[in-house]
């Protein structure tokens, strides 16, 4: 609903393909520290969900999460248009919670020979 919010105030700012997108699944994330050379790598998916008492608990998720960066590049108006059109949409939908999954992962890098 923010999304398709963004994408009726600024076209120009929706949603693209964004490569962390493809990390949501632990084996992909093991993969990609592996190929960074990573070793002792700990993964783990964490499920989870978010219950929303009002709107105003999903706007605390935008702009406590990657989504901020989209909203800070737009005017105040704008902004504001995003605001109202992405709780209408909650509201309209009944929506009470979300889904916030999570992949953890912890690894070192060895350093490089300092020969």
């Amino acid at each position: 609903m923010f999304w398709e919010a963004v994408a009726a105030v600024r076209p120009d700012l929706s949603r693209a393909y964004n490569p962390w997108e493809s990390l949501t699944a632990p084996d992909v994330v093991r993969a990609l520290l592996v190929d960074a050379g990573a070793t002792g790598i700990q993964v783990e998916a964490v499920s989870g969900i978010h219950p929303l008492c009002s709107g105003d608990d999903f706007w605390r998720i935008v702009l406590g999460s990657g989504y901020r960066a989209t909203y800070d590049a737009m005017a105040a108006n704008e902004q504001r248009s995003v605001h109202t059109r992405t709780l209408d949409s909650l509201t309209r939908s009944g929506v009470t919670e979300v889904e916030t999954n999570v992949v953890y992962a912890t690894a070192t890098k060895p350093r490089p020979n300092q020969d």
